[in-house]
């Protein structure tokens, strides 16, 4: 888990609490974003989500427990 957080980190731009904070629903991949909310500055904002990112993510879903 820790590697994907900080793959998503990287790869995303996302400050470390921006990650800790991530939902699901926050993930639209039909528009390859990912939603942040309240980030620096309390503000929302929306990154891109690299097809690669995406797939990581996914692959992290299905081993994650429920």
């Amino acid at each position: 888990m820790l590697q994907t957080a900080l793959r998503v980190a990287y790869g995303a731009g996302l400050r470390a609490n921006e990650v800790v904070s991530l939902k699901v629903s926050d993930i639209d991949s039909k528009r390859m974003i990912i939603r942040v909310e309240q980030g620096k500055g309390g503000k929302d904002r929306n990154v891109m989500l690299s097809p690669s990112l995406l797939n990581l993510l996914r692959t992290w879903r299905k081993a994650a427990p429920p």
